[in-house]
């Protein structure tokens, strides 16, 4: 008999071991992903950003509405959907 404590111990255990490392992106690639951001936003053009998270691959596909530059954040048209991406979360555009 496992106690609920120790089972959602262990289950968060296993869910954490297959943790993904944020990847380091230099000032170019920074400057390349900025580049394309603009031009998706000017030329109203689809985009897919490949973004960061600890257990999965994503990936979203739209068009940038809007470009935070203080917030730093990304406004993404998905779908008919409007939704904001976090500009660090951006790991490249493909």
């Amino acid at each position: 008999m496992m106690l609920p404590q120790h089972r959602e111990r262990i289950n968060r255990h296993h869910k954490e071991s297959g943790r993904r490392i944020r990847p380091e992106i230099d000032e170019q690639e920074w400057e390349q992903i900025g580049n394309r951001l603009q031009e998706s936003m000017q030329e109203h053009a689809a985009i897919t950003l490949e973004l960061y998270d600890p257990f999965e691959s994503c990936q979203l596909t739209g068009i940038v509405l809007n470009i935070d530059t203080h917030g730093k954040r990304v406004r993404l048209l998905l779908d008919g959907e409007k939704q904001w991406i976090k500009i660090r979360d951006i790991i490249t555009i493909l």
